[in-house]
């Protein structure tokens, strides 16, 4: 299942300006493609092309999570998401090109999320704000010829030999919602900006009391917990940058008082 909506070349424009503040450049005299070129010399970026927070960008980095969610909720997303009653994943992970190097769980592959151990019911939401020629961008899939269980973890994604159908290549300003979807990340390694949500439905066990704020220590909040997240609920980590014992790209921890 997949939903597809877009949003304005304001909203779009509006966004880019965040980022470009975000890894700390003037809006007002850099472009999106010269923050995306001083992007790849951040140290907070991973070899898979996340950007993650990091201390002394609290200011910038909640004004751009809270202006992303304040634009998407606006659309006809949010009524499914209500319909579902589900939780969001606090914060968005944004995404520029990656590295060209292999991985186990290389997304250019096609595949589905629970291959890589992410919950079913999950619903991933993106965003395409940026995409050069040779940049990546989401892709859908057919998957009715896939033999191999959609839900079960795998220890790496596996090429198929089998002609696969496109379903839907994503476009700049399209927002993707999608659940238990055959996908893949396509195009090349050029420039390339993109925003990455996570929903789950509250009924969803993470070993905790329904409804309880303690929701937060899985990293899910119901949708209105957004607008009570200040800038002075961030505590930041000193991280050493161990990516791959990280179950979400984040680089800091939320108190609420």
């Amino acid at each position: 299942m997949f939903i597809v909506d877009k949003i304005s070349n304001i909203e779009i424009n509006t966004l880019r300006k965040c980022y470009i503040s975000y890894v700390g450049l003037d809006p007002k005299k850099n472009t999106i493609q010269q923050a995306l070129d001083f992007s790849k010399t951040l140290s907070n970026r991973t070899p898979n092309g996340l950007v993650l927070p990091k201390s002394g960008s609290e200011a910038s980095f909640l004004r751009m999570q809270k202006k992303f969610y304040e634009i998407i909720f606006k659309k006809k997303i949010l009524s499914y998401l209500k319909l579902q009653n589900c939780l969001v994943h606090f914060p968005a992970s944004i995404r520029i090109a990656s590295d060209n190097s292999k991985r186990n769980y290389d997304s250019r592959i096609p595949h589905f999320d629970q291959w890589v151990g992410e919950p079913n019911g999950l619903l991933i939401l993106s965003l395409n704000l940026y995409q050069e020629k040779d940049g990546a961008c989401l892709q859908i899939l057919n998957s009715s010829n896939i033999k191999t269980a959609y839900n079960k973890k795998l220890k790496k994604f596996k090429k198929l030999n089998i002609k696969i159908k496109p379903l839907k290549t994503q476009n700049i300003g399209e927002v993707i919602l999608m659940k238990d979807c055959y996908h893949r990340t396509f195009g090349g390694f050029g420039r390339r900006l993109s925003f990455e949500a996570r929903f789950i439905p509250s009924t969803f066990n993470f070993g905790i009391k329904k409804n309880s704020i303690q929701s937060k220590l899985a990293g899910y909040f119901p949708i209105h917990f957004i607008d009570m997240i200040k800038e002075e609920n961030l505590k930041f980590i000193n991280s050493k940058n161990n990516f791959s014992k990280r179950l979400y790209p984040v680089d800091f921890q939320l108190t609420f008082k």
